[in-house]
């Protein structure tokens, strides 16, 4: 190859390494490349000598230290305590970090950095246990280790390491990467760090070069290149090789010998590929000016060099003397490897004479100065003549190269020859030949040898002609089903002997094979039979002159004919029915002769074969009720034919006869002669145009008559009674309908038909009989009915069947008594009701030792079982005997009567008492009672009665964990509804009771603290309720109505000073006691003091313990006091007074002066005078203040006096020696009667609220009376 400045070879990049920078690369399995960077750290150093990196320091310096120790050089130590003049420490808080520069010059350009494992050595400055971590900062963004690292010694420096996987990066010349330190934890210990270093793991980019066999790619494999680089690849071909094409990933670029990459951002794959079987000269002849011809012989990099007008040369000695005479040759090419500068091409010519003639120029132009390769000529391009295998000899063929005459030059490093030939083929003709001629069956042929391929013929298609090369070949041909292969010769044009198994095929010979097929032929053997379709196979066997496929035995059925595939020639088929005796051969006008067919070629003959089958007629007997023998005549028999049914299963015997028709079918006849007892019940026999294979059926069934037996018993038995059966069945003839037994006896019928049959007992005499009347049948095993015959007893008489019957009379003897419900359980039935529907049982006694008595229990026992009717009553009717008399307990019923002492009174296994009696048939046995009674219960609620009203109104909730007793000393805890119960209670009388509770009182019932309850049989007490109410308490005030206004004052200020409470006066609760009656021409309502309070110093009262009610609350009657609030109630105009009683000891209260008080909520403690309806206010509330005002003396007109005030010294009048009101005048009328030292309208107030009484202003309008009158006047003479 050409050695000159133009020719760029690949070189690696170098890179310089800094002085303190350790580089290692290494290539990891999967092409990445591993930077392994020791770092001097560049903060704070302990006891260390600090070097100057030439990144310097990194972006965080928040670690204190001596920032200029990045300039030192060596390797800082760790922290010993030594004074060496480096004694700062990395002292650090929460969160500050410090970085160092990492030096990437080592890293190529374009590479990715997947991640850094970052090493450290660290010391404990005095405590160890600091915590921090690594971190990885790239450009402006940290990613932080995660993990923390502590200290683990204060005496000696310690190796640590994190990898952190950063986010993928490129690095580029300005890629900044630092690692560092951040302090973590809340720990204050001091962390000293000796050194850090740093592991890269990178991918670089790449170049992968490879080449295909016949050559190679310099440099080849995979190399690490940067971005922007421009290497250059190489591709040499071997000797005997061109180079055929370069691949730039997966593109193809032509044949460049050299190809130069442009600058370098991806990676990339470079594939050459070469093409073999190329000759080289070894010499060369008639140079004519170009520089170094024999530097063009090989691939060397030197050139022979054509850069002149009329420089060529001709190249020789190729070595091509190999190729075999009598060879095609079918195309020659020509590659030369070279360059060129400028314009100049290259004409190449061939020569098959030693120079003496050139075929036509071909062009040749290199695509540039670098190195290619160019191909003229091809596998098909014979340069315009047709060649001989010898014109390619040393000592002929000659390559002549020219150049074309333009500028510049060529430099030819290397010429090659690749010469195409093939080899003569020769013909191998298939013809197929068919008998029939022109049949269109497909025959496969099996080729073998060389390109021979597989292929089908027919008789018309054209013969299969094949042109291959000389070799040995084969034919063998499928022959298909229905055919054969008559023959099969091979013919030579050469005269050569060939068979089809061994073809030794010359070049230009032609071979002719012949295969000649038969086709076979078929006889058909068609089955006809009567009847059709019959599936018999009938044997058949086919023999002739050819030869039979699968050979002449076979069968054929009506179904499913017989075709033989047969050879041409004369066949016959014959039929052997030997072994079916049950058929016959038919020669009619449907069959055809099968003897000497002549069967052609692909031809198809048929004969049919007629059978007909005998047909079979069965005769079948059935005896219904017995055996016998029957005797049969007809089907040709002369003597006839019997048939036994003794000892036959289901008495049924039968037998068949076999018989030969006519196609169209013949008549038949079979005749049974019936024997005496037995009755024909089925006939049926149709034998007419009976036809072959026909299974006709004769089926007679006969029935055997039955007998009845009739034995009557009476008990008691005498010789008095007369008892007439009716017997009803089939009608029939000399059978008697009826019997009379006076009073026993049998009787026997015989012949009678089978069916059902009926008959029942009338008791003519005597007319009193009374009893029962059972009978019981024995016949055929499973037939024997019983019951009774006061009604049709119904019985079936099977045929041949002997029924025998026995009928009892025997009288009944009665045991009757009452069921009753004892309501005291006193065990006296008196005056109880009886109980319906109450099931009383008679159970015989059956002893198995008539002497003891004793009682087999093994044995059934037999019961008469009666229910009560409405009124209780029972009556059994029982056999003679001895009885036990029980009833059926029922659930919840306890048995009262009988009991031990009660007469025949015994025990009954359901752990209750009955009877046991000894009855005769008549006996009447009366009386036998039984009495029960059930348990009660008594129930009901505890609720609280919130309105005190006695009743449970609705919304009213329970009151649980409540006492309740009962009087036979049990309790009951109410529970959550506050509900209770006392079950299984006897009847009898008791008293339901509460526990009284502290604060409450028993509202319901209202008359009763408890409940009286007389408790019967089964009865259930329920609503047994209690109503309690909690106790209230009422609250109230009396105070000093200075003004007398009746509205207490109780903010003031010094004009109005507050109106005050009044200590130590008696309040009294009161209720109504009894009826309003008339007293001295007034109602009076008499009232009866229930409690009482004195006020304390704030004039407040208390009243507990209040039961609900409509109440009346009074104050004490003090004299010189006149009540101003509430208004007084004596009402002259109703004339309503009210009447209290009070004890001797206990003080007057004012009583037309008091408030209504209601008491209506349980437990709502009252402090006014309201009343409620529901949810509404009937009532307004009224605040339960009591207001009394001191009286004013008044001195009258009539006292000789001016009027003034003053204590009166006596409530309601005036006071004990002071002047009446009644002689009030009117010049008197300005009083300061409330003494506010203001004479205005509430001085009249005062004057209006003491009219009236005793020594008020009495007459004051002087019309003889005192009324409303005297008032009007004095307020209309009042001035302000």
């Amino acid at each position: 190859m050409k050695k000159s400045s133009k020719k760029r070879s690949f070189k690696s990049k170098k890179h310089s390494f800094k002085p303190n920078l350790i580089v290692f690369f290494a290539l990891t399995s999967i092409g990445a490349f591993v930077l392994f960077a020791m770092v001097q750290p560049v903060f704070t150093l302990a006891n260390t000598t600090l070097t100057i990196y030439p990144n310097g320091q990194g972006f965080y310096t928040a670690w204190n230290g001596d920032e200029n120790d990045i300039d030192e050089t060596g390797t800082p130590d760790c922290e010993d305590g030594s004074t060496d003049g480096n004694d700062n420490v990395a002292e650090s808080t929460t969160g500050d970090r410090e970085s160092v520069n990492l030096n990437l010059s080592s890293i190529p350009n374009g590479a990715t950095v997947t991640s850094v494992n970052v090493f450290v050595t660290d010391q404990g400055a005095t405590i160890a246990g600091g915590s921090y971590q690594t971190f990885v900062r790239v450009g402006s963004a940290d990613t932080d280790s995660g993990v923390n690292l502590t200290t683990t010694s204060t005496s000696a420096c310690t190796t640590k390491n994190q990898v952190i996987n950063v986010i993928d990066f490129t690095k580029t010349s300005s890629t900044d990467l630092e690692v560092g330190i951040v302090k973590t934890g809340i720990d204050t210990n001091k962390v000293w760090i000796g050194t850090i270093n740093a592991v890269v793991t990178y991918t670089p980019l790449t170049i992968t070069a490879s080449a295909g066999a016949g050559g190679s790619i310099s440099p080849s494999g995979t190399a690490a290149v940067a971005t922007g680089d421009t290497p250059t690849y190489i591709s040499t071909p071997n000797i005997g090789n061109v180079l055929a094409d370069v691949l730039v990933d997966g593109v193809s670029q032509g044949r460049l010998n050299s190809y130069t990459f442009p600058s370098i951002i991806i990676s990339h794959n470079i594939t050459a590929s070469f093409n073999s079987d190329w000759s080289q000269p070894a010499d060369f002849d008639n140079n004519d000016s170009v520089g170094n011809p024999q530097d063009a012989l090989t691939s060397n990099d030197d050139y022979a060099t054509f850069n002149a007008d009329g420089d060529d040369v001709e190249y020789d000695e190729f070595g091509l003397n190999s190729i075999p005479p009598g060879m095609i040759i079918d195309g020659i090419e020509v590659a030369l490897e070279g360059n060129r500068s400028s314009t100049r091409t290259l004409l190449i010519t061939l020569s098959w004479n030693n120079a003496t003639s050139f075929t036509a120029s071909q062009s040749v132009a290199f695509p540039s100065d670098d190195d290619s390769t160019v191909v003229v000529g091809g596998a098909s391009n014979t340069w315009g003549r047709t060649w001989t295998p010898s014109e390619f000899s040393d000592a002929n063929f000659q390559v002549r190269v020219d150049e074309g005459g333009e500028n510049g030059s060529v430099e030819l490093d290397q010429i090659q020859v690749k010469v195409h030939y093939s080899i003569p083929s020769g013909h191998i003709v298939v013809d197929k030949i068919t008998n029939p001629s022109g049949d269109s069956q497909s025959f496969s042929f099996d080729a073998t040898g060389g390109a021979y391929a597989d292929f089908a013929l027919t008789d018309t298609d054209s013969p299969n002609d094949q042109t291959l090369a000389s070799g040995n070949y084969s034919i063998s041909e499928t022959v298909p089903g229905g055919w054969t292969q008559s023959n099969a010769t091979c013919i030579s044009n050469i005269g050569d002997s060939e068979t089809i198994g061994a073809i030794e095929l010359d070049s230009g010979e032609t071979v002719t094979c012949t295969f000649i097929n038969t086709k076979k032929g078929h006889l058909i053997v068609q089955k006809t039979t009567y009847p059709a379709d019959d599936t018999t196979q009938f044997p058949v066997t086919a023999s002739g002159s050819g030869t039979i496929t699968g050979g002449g035995a076979s069968v054929v059925t009506d179904a499913t004919d017989k075709d033989y595939e047969v050879t041409p020639g004369t066949y016959s088929v014959t039929e052997d029915l030997s072994s079916l005796p049950l058929w016959q051969n038919v020669i009619n006008e449907e069959s055809t002769d099968c003897t000497n067919i002549e069967v052609g070629a692909g031809e198809t003959q048929t004969c049919t074969i007629i059978n007909k089958k005998a047909a079979r007629i069965t005769v079948t007997k059935t005896s219904v009720g017995g055996e016998d023998t029957f005797h049969f005549s007809g089907l040709g028999r002369d003597n006839g034919f019997d048939l036994d049914t003794t000892n036959q299963p289901e008495n049924r015997a039968s037998s068949f006869f076999d018989v030969f028709t006519e196609l169209e079918g013949s008549d038949f006849s079979v005749t049974e002669t019936v024997p005496g007892g037995w009755d024909v019940d089925n006939e049926t026999c149709n034998l007419e145009s009976v036809r072959p294979g026909d299974k006709p059926v004769c089926d007679f069934t006969n029935t055997k008559r039955a007998s009845f037996r009739l034995e009557k018993i009476s008990n008691p038995d005498s010789n008095s009674g007369s008892f007439q059966f009716d017997l009803m069945g089939p009608e029939q003839t000399g059978i008697p309908a009826l019997y009379v037994f006076t009073p026993s006896g049998i009787w026997n019928l015989s012949n009678l038909l089978n069916g059902p049959y009926s008959f029942s007992e009338t008791i003519i005499s005597p007319s009193d009989w009374t009893g029962s009347q059972t009978v019981a049948c024995n016949g055929n095993v499973g037939n024997s009915p019983s019951g009774s015959v006061a009604i049709p007893f119904v019985f079936t008489l099977s045929p041949g069947e002997s029924m025998s019957c026995v009928v009892n009379n025997t009288q009944d003897a009665l045991i009757s008594g009452k069921k009753f419900e004892d309501a005291n359980a006193d065990g006296i039935a008196g005056e109880n009701q009886g109980i319906e529907d109450w099931e009383i049982i008679a159970t015989k006694i059956i002893a198995d030792d008539p002497e003891t008595q004793d009682i087999d229990e093994s044995l059934d026992t037999l019961t008469y079982p009666d229910t009560t009717n409405e009124d209780g009553n029972y009556t059994l009717r029982v056999q003679p005997g001895t009885y036990k008399i029980c009833e059926m307990l029922q659930e919840d019923y306890f048995q009262s009567y009988p009991t031990t002492d009660t007469a025949d009174s015994t025990s009954c296994d359901n752990s209750s008492r009955g009877y046991e009696l000894t009855v005769v048939a008549g006996d009447n046995i009366n009386a036998k009672d039984f009495g029960n009674y059930q348990k009660g219960s008594i129930s009901g609620i505890k609720f609280e009665d919130i309105n005190g009203n006695g009743v449970r109104d609705e919304g009213e909730l329970p009151l649980p964990n409540w006492m309740i007793k009962l009087s036979n000393g049990e309790t009951k805890i109410t529970g959550e509804d506050g509900s209770y119960t006392f079950g299984d209670l006897l009847p009898g009388a008791y008293t339901v009771s509460e526990n009284q509770q502290d604060s409450w009182v028993q509202t319901m019932p209202k008359n009763s603290e408890n409940y009286n309850i007389p408790l019967v049989s089964g009865q259930n007490a329920i609503e047994k309720d209690f109503g309690n109410f909690k106790l209230v308490t009422i609250t109230g005030f009396k105070w000093d109505d200075k003004d007398g206004d009746g509205i207490w004052r109780k903010e003031g200020n010094e004009e109005n000073p507050v109106e005050p409470g009044l200590q130590d006066v008696t309040v009294a609760l009161g209720r109504q006691n009894g009826e309003p009656r008339q007293e001295n021409g007034h109602e009076t309502i008499p009232i009866e003091i229930i409690a009482m309070s004195l006020t304390g110093a704030d004039g407040s009262f208390t009243i507990s313990g209040v039961g609900p009610g409509h109440h009346k609350l009074f104050e004490e009657s003090k004299s010189g006091w006149q009540a101003t609030n509430p208004a007084a109630r004596t009402d002259s105009f109703f004339d309503i007074t009210y009447r209290i009683d009070l004890q001797p000891q206990q003080k007057p209260l004012v009583a037309d002066s008091f408030f209504d008080v209601f008491v209506e909520l349980s437990g709502h403690n009252v402090n006014q005078s309201e009343a409620t309806k529901g949810l509404e206010t009937t009532i307004p509330g009224v605040p339960l203040e009591f207001g009394n005002h001191e009286l004013l003396v008044i001195i009258t007109k009539d006292s000789g006096g001016p009027s003034g005030g003053g204590n009166s010294g006596g409530g309601g009048g005036g006071g004990e020696g002071s002047s009446a009101y009644n002689s009030l005048s009117a010049d008197a009328k300005k009083v300061d009667a409330n003494k506010d030292g203001k004479i205005d309208i509430l001085d009249l107030n005062i004057l209006m609220v003491h009219w009236g009484e005793t020594g008020g202003i009495g007459d004051f309008n002087g019309d003889g009376k005192v009324d409303i009158l005297d008032f009007q006047s004095l307020m209309v003479n009042w001035t302000i």
